[in-house]
């Protein structure tokens, strides 16, 4: 076994490498767009494009009998802030959020309560299905100096479905949260 002498020693050897640093941050945005959906289907969740004109027949196409959505979408079935039961978001096959800007190195996007007071519905149903409509920030560095912290009490990255390894090292998809996660990005 190693000292902790021994150990700090040769922490304090070592100095960063370059091939580490992440250079994502130079990238133009059809660049950002491309590393941002690598690191969204690494992470297993789903990538699709639309315009802002054929949205709703995207979402009619990716949805099914039960849609929550607190926007004004065609596919809506229920708004999930008049649900009084969390229990009852549940039952929901799928729910339709908007997230306010992606990060390219990790595929994740920000959403805050802005306008899903239940909290319970960005993991409780089996679909999330999230329409990014603003921009994608190169690194998380520049994603928090988006986040305007005055403005909401709560606010999550997400990247991909819930996914857990923790049982015996299998990789199980929707242990605690959405089985499935769509990414709409909505070019102008």
């Amino acid at each position: 076994m190693m000292s902790k002498s021994k150990i700090l020693s040769c922490l304090n050897c070592n100095e960063p490498r370059d091939e580490l640093i992440y250079s994502i941050s130079t990238q133009e945005p059809e660049s950002l767009k491309k590393s941002f959906t690598d690191a969204l289907e690494l992470a297993g969740g789903e990538f699709l494009e639309s315009k802002e004109e054929s949205l709703e027949s995207t979402l009619q196409e990716l949805t099914s009998k039960s849609v929550a959505s607190s926007y004004n979408y065609k596919v809506t079935t229920i708004n999930p802030n008049a649900i009084d039961n969390t229990l009852d978001l549940s039952k929901l096959d799928c729910a339709i959020v908007e997230a306010k800007f992606g990060v390219a190195e990790n595929g994740a996007v920000w959403i805050n309560e802005e306008d899903n007071i239940n909290r319970a519905i960005y993991t409780i149903v089996n679909h999330l299905i999230v329409i990014l409509k603003g921009e994608i920030v190169p690194t998380m560095l520049e994603a928090y100096e988006l986040i305007e912290y005055e403005d909401f009490n709560y606010g999550l990255f997400i990247s991909g479905p819930s996914k857990t390894a923790d049982i015996e090292q299998t990789l199980v998809i929707g242990a605690h949260g959405a089985k499935k996660t769509t990414v709409v990005l909505v070019a102008s």
